[in-house]
């Protein structure tokens, strides 16, 4: 491209992500601002993100956010630098950002809900929706698995799924099929009592339908993968030996061969 936008540096940034090339994104943040770009709240998500994944870089990370102006930061570039912190096990910072947010934000909300310990319930305000608050119920997953607070998850994925019109909707993994067609699957488990997520079910029909093939396999997931499934997806993968399995999720690709997959290998 001769010339490049808000756009392409946001794509550019995603895809440094997926890989965790955290100097490439870096070092196409401070070009896009030389030539005078404005970054938008995708485009400081995406960084914080990807610089959060490696360890030395969270320094980086801090500053770029504090040249980020209070009264602009919005809930998700917020949420991103919460993550961000507790994967460092920066978590005094975390309480000190926890105190800035506004109450009326519905990210403030949503983070007082799950961290409830007497697990009462919360009044929320009636101007936010139920849609609006199981999407943060879900960014708050994707948080305590960020610092590997699994025991947490429990109660937010009972928060997330105990309405079926949510969970049908936020919810969904897909594999496109031999014939070219992209087949949909959505968890129909109120009770999550173990975990049958919608990846684990796009898997299996998918080794059904292509168990004469050698092609790989690919899978889809609209949010990110939880441990439980990740490590399924390995055990599949070691006994199946002959088919790489590729599952693209919210953050990245995973390629699991043989029993492993290439985000441990990478990281």
């Amino acid at each position: 491209m001769s010339k490049h936008n808000i756009v392409s540096y946001n794509i550019l940034l995603n895809l440094y992500g997926l890989y965790y090339q955290s100097d490439k994104a870096l070092k196409t943040y401070h070009q896009m601002c030389q030539q005078g770009h404005q970054p938008d709240d995708k485009t400081y998500v995406l960084l914080i993100h990807t610089l959060s994944q490696t360890p030395n870089k969270i320094n980086d990370v801090k500053r770029i956010f504090s040249t980020i102006e209070e009264h602009k930061r919005g809930p998700m570039v917020t949420a991103a630098m919460i993550a961000a912190l507790t994967r460092a096990q920066l978590f005094d910072e975390v309480n000190d950002l926890f105190k800035k947010l506004p109450k009326e934000n519905i990210l403030f909300y949503a983070m007082k809900a799950n961290s409830n310990e007497t697990n009462e319930k919360f009044h929320y305000p009636i101007s936010i929706t139920n849609e609006q608050l199981a999407l943060y119920d879900l960014l708050m997953s994707n948080i305590y698995t960020y610092a590997g607070l699994h025991d947490r998850l429990t109660n937010v994925d009972e928060i997330l799924y105990e309405n079926k019109i949510l969970k049908d909707r936020l919810s969904y993994s897909w594999f496109e099929k031999s014939n070219g067609k992209i087949e949909y699957f959505k968890s129909e488990q109120l009770q999550l009592k173990t975990c049958e997520h919608t990846e684990k079910l796009a898997l299996v029909n998918a080794l059904d339908e292509q168990k004469n093939s050698s092609s790989p396999i690919l899978i889809g997931k609209n949010h990110r993968t939880c441990t439980e499934c990740h490590d399924y997806f390995k055990k599949v993968s070691l006994s199946s030996s002959q088919k790489k399995i590729y599952l693209r999720d919210s953050t990245r690709f995973h390629i699991f061969s043989n029993g492993t997959c290439s985000c441990e290998i990478s990281s």
